[in-house]
């Protein structure tokens, strides 16, 4: 008799899901990479192509981007690095980094034959490694002319440090002239750190003039950077520093100024929802004179640089100042329809705004805040927090998302284990959120276990409910929409990429993949003999692969996998392949290619034995 022929239609629920084992993920999708879903069809996400700024080279990691339009009608992306502060407009990248301090030096270099690196003579410079500077009016020294700008490489003390030129100097020699001299402020670390400095560990500890080891409980945070617009200027501040105004008006060749006025330290900056206050989280404490990391500071309505209650009684502004009780600093804050939803590191508060009242502070609840400054995103009418172990919503009420892929993004035990990739807790603070609106996503990119900057997202679906993730190096992206009509963001070397652009990563094959649950097949009780795949797409260009791995036993630790080839053209696919359970994957490795796929069918024959 003819042996019968088995049809095993794959109706898989959208959304990926990790937090059963391979085989209990029944009719569920486990795995996969730069695939999303619509309509409860996976498809392949949309590429993305190198954008090639003129102007400005791009120094440090992008931690932050923020856009807006000016009066003019022209569209500005502001991007706040670890190292410096640009613009972004019309394909050209401006440095408006602001200046620390203005000197004119008398004869500063001193060159070494034949070697490039240059000392420079300044008393109580202030500089530290990696800051930036600019020389103009030298004249030439040893052979060569400083001009331009540097990066200091090293600091002998606190009246030397060294550059590097372009060309070796010759002869060794001491000079310059009159020098003109512009530093940057200070940059600020590009990882989370342990200190190792005077005073980190307990007394005793190491031998005197060199640093400390890993005793210190001190962590020197990345830089992160505030940026929002007030009008059509925009205000920037890096964590724990000061406040900076750049005016458009003066153009983009100028830099940003310090307001002097704002409190000196801040621990992150955002304007209100009528965009006529600034609201300054861990702001200066007037009265003890000091940092104070848990203060809530906003600036009169109309103004960027009134920060203090009127000294006289019968003068009034809006200015407002309330500490928050709870944690150690202020983290992050957004805008909500009603007020600003505030977190410190052990808590959250809800800085309520009144018209009539002005503004008002509650707790709201302790515990499971964000992971970082940048890691509470708006989503139309809702937040969406990624914190160190989970991931909380705020709708009107604080509560937890459930999450499908939790065991994927947060068991590092798993990840130990080789299961999934896990996050690395050590730089958990990069962590970045943005809103894909056009598809309904929000998404938080993060680094893995296996690194110090962001290769992984991790994607919710607020239209369809579900979840799905991959890899990707992006340390900062932004939804798009003013600057740039698609999404765009930044690779950790500083290439600057716009999304959704194309069917490639750049210029190569984005090398999707989509893997099924394992099929028990026969419930397991006998070998399964598969034939034939029968695809079922919407829309497929270009060649796919598809990948059959099967095995006989759940714990088996290996499988057999066979791949296969396939177009528009085949309506089905063969297959010589035998198994108890097996999952499939669909994916590409070739450019252009481009998918959304139904629900396909498995076809197979049972084994006559049980063996």
């Amino acid at each position: 008799m003819e042996p019968s022929f088995v049809p095993i239609p794959l109706r898989i629920a959208p959304g990926f899901f990790s937090e059963e084992t391979d085989r209990g993920a029944e009719q569920r999708w486990k795995t996969g990479n730069r695939v999303r879903f619509k309509n409860g069809l996976p498809e392949k996400m949309g590429g993305w192509v190198l954008e090639e700024l003129e102007g400005a080279e791009m120094f440090g990691v992008d931690r932050r981007e923020w856009e807006w339009t000016s009066l003019d009608g022209q569209p500005w992306t502001a991007i706040g690095t670890n190292k410096k502060l640009y613009l972004i407009s019309r394909g050209t990248r401006y440095d408006i980094t602001p200046i620390r301090s203005s000197v004119t030096l008398t004869d500063p270099f001193t060159t070494t034959d034949p070697l490039a690196t240059v000392l420079v003579d300044h008393v109580a410079h202030g500089a530290q490694v990696g800051d930036f500077v600019r020389f103009s009016g030298a004249s030439a020294v040893g052979g060569i002319t400083i001009d331009g700008e540097y990066e200091i490489t090293s600091v002998l003390n606190g009246n030397q440090y060294r550059i590097t030129h372009s060309a070796p100097a010759s002869p060794s020699a001491t000079g310059g002239g009159a020098v003109s001299v512009e530093y940057d402020i200070n940059t600020g670390f590009a990882d989370a750190a342990q200190a190792h400095g005077y005073g980190t560990c307990t007394y005793g500890t190491g031998t005197y003039g060199t640093a400390r080891g890993d005793c210190s409980e001190i962590i020197l945070p990345p830089r992160i950077w505030s940026l929002d617009n007030f009008g059509e200027d925009l205000l920037a501040s890096p964590r724990g520093g000061a406040l900076y105004h750049w005016d458009r008006s003066l153009g983009p060749s100028s830099r940003a100024v310090l307001v002097p006025e704002a409190p000196q330290t801040i621990e992150r900056m955002f304007m209100s929802n009528s965009g006529d206050q600034v609201i300054l989280l861990g702001a200066f404490d007037d009265v003890a004179g000091s940092p104070d990391k848990m203060l809530i500071r906003t600036s009169d309505t109309g103004s960027f640089t009134v920060y203090s209650e009127p000294e006289e009684l019968e003068e009034e502004n809006n200015v407002f100042e309330e500490r928050a009780t709870t944690g150690s600093r202020l983290v992050t804050g957004e805008r909500t329809d009603n007020g600003y939803l505030v977190a410190s590191d052990t808590a959250w508060y809800m800085l309520l705004d009144d018209p009539d009242a002005g503004f008002r502070l509650r707790k709201v609840s302790e515990g499971n805040t964000p992971a970082g400054p940048n890691a509470l995103v708006s989503a139309d009418t809702i937040l969406v927090a990624m914190t160190e172990h989970k991931f909380m919503v705020w709708d009107g009420l604080l509560q937890e998302l459930p999450c499908d892929v939790w065991g994927y993004v947060f068991d590092n035990e798993a990840a130990t284990a080789g299961k999934s990739p896990g996050i690395n807790r050590d730089q958990i603070e990069k962590v970045y959120g943005w809103f894909n609106e056009h598809f309904g996503e929000v998404w938080f990119l993060y680094p893995s276990m296996a690194s110090t900057e962001c290769d992984r997202y991790v994607c919710w679906n607020k239209n369809e409910r579900i979840w799905y993730y991959g890899v990707l190096d992006r340390t900062a992206m932004s939804s798009g929409g003013i600057a740039y009509k698609v999404p765009y963001g930044s690779s950790a070397d500083g290439s600057f990429y716009l999304h959704e652009t194309g069917n490639d990563a750049d210029e190569d094959p984005m090398e999707e993949s989509i893997s099924s649950w394992d099929i028990q097949l026969e419930q397991g009780g006998k070998a399964m003999h598969l034939s034939k795949w029968i695809p079922d797409f919407k829309r497929l260009t270009g060649t796919l692969e598809l990948t059959v791995s099967m095995k006989n036993r759940p714990m088996q630790t290996t499988y057999t996998s066979k791949t296969y080839e396939f177009d528009n053209t085949d309506a089905e696919v063969g297959i010589r392949l035998a198994g108890r359970q097996g999952f499939i994957t669909v994916g590409s490795s070739e450019l252009g290619t481009s998918w959304r796929m139904g629900a396909s069918t498995l076809q197979g024959q049972p084994d006559a034995s049980r063996s």
